[in-house]
Formats: C-alpha cells, sequence, structure tokens
C-alpha cells in the first residue's frame, strides 16, 4: 500500500471534510455524498486489481465518517465496509466499461447506500445505541430520489472524465 493509498486517504479526509461543513450547509448541495461517489468510482476503475485495497478503503472513509458524524461510532464503518462488499460483488457481475451499466452500477451504489443506513440506523435505536432516529416520511424520501440522481450524475461524469485519461480500467 503506498503513495496511492495514502493519497486516497487523505483524499477521503478532505472531501469529508468538504462534505460536512461546506455542502451540508447549501441547500440543493447537501444532498451530494462525495465520499459514496469516490468509493463507488474507486470500484469501476480498480475493482479487477485491488479488491481488498477497496474493501480496507471502504473501511477507511467509514472511519473518517464516523469521526464527524452524530451517529454513534461504527455506524459508517458498517455502512461502508458492507457497501463495498456489495459493490466488490456487484463489479464482478456486470461489465463496468459500458457507460449505461456504470449508470445502473451508479444508482445500486446509492440504493444500497441507503438501505444499510437505514437499516443500521433502526437497529442502533431499538438497541438504545443511538437516540438519532431517521424519520422515514415523505420529505427524507424525497432527499435520497434528490441524492440518488445527484451522486449517480457525479459517478457517472467521473467515469466519462477518467475514461478520456485513459486511468485504466
Amino acid at each position: 500500500m503506498g503513495s496511492k493509498f495514502i493519497f486516497l486517504i487523505i483524499l477521503i479526509f478532505i472531501l469529508t471534510l468538504i462534505q460536512v461543513f461546506f455542502l451540508s450547509a447549501l441547500p440543493i448541495l447537501k444532498e451530494i455524498n462525495l465520499i459514496l461517489c469516490l468509493i463507488a468510482t474507486l470500484f469501476i476503475f480498480s475493482y479487477k486489481k485491488r479488491p481488498i485495497y477497496l474493501l480496507v478503503l471502504s473501511l477507511i472513509a467509514g472511519l473518517i465518517l464516523d469521526l464527524f458524524s452524530l451517529f454513534p461510532f461504527g455506524f459508517f464503518i458498517l455502512v461502508f465496509l458492507l457497501l463495498g462488499f456489495f459493490l466488490f460483488w456487484l463489479s464482478k457481475q456486470i461489465q463496468l466499461e459500458k457507460f449505461l451499466l456504470v449508470v445502473f452500477f451508479g444508482i445500486l451504489a446509492n440504493l444500497v447506500y441507503y438501505f444499510f443506513s437505514i437499516i443500521f440506523n433502526q437497529i442502533f435505536y431499538l438497541i438504545k445505541i443511538s437516540d438519532l432516529l431517521i424519520n422515514l416520511n415523505y420529505f427524507y424520501f424525497s432527499q435520497i430520489i434528490q441524492s440518488l440522481i445527484i451522486n449517480t450524475l457525479i459517478i457517472s461524469l467521473s467515469f466519462l472524465i477518467l475514461r478520456q485519461f485513459k486511468i485504466s480500467h
């Protein structure tokens, strides 16, 4: 795990700071999940070469998000680790060289992220680890749809841009 790995950890940390302190304060931009977009994009371009490397990065991303989160420590570690396993499995099932499959991959990455977030939030609340409960109402689901569209767009654009620079699959 060399300089690229350290660079990606620093990038995750910087993106987390941007997401927590800047994007979350802006109405439309608060739905952007930079860490989710980065992890999904890394899986698109590196799943054949370094699956364990990507799972470790998912774990580190969850750890860094946990440091800045209102949720109990371990919440994002679990969410991103399970998301990493899912993305690893999914990247083995579909050919990620085609744009529409990358869009599909981005949609599923977002849906699975929210699924695990809701499940762990409910579990942590039920076993009294957390007092924070996501209110599953129309407003929350409209936020999920907005986030799904924005994050999938970012993942898809990242794919197109990186493919132009011939970043290897």
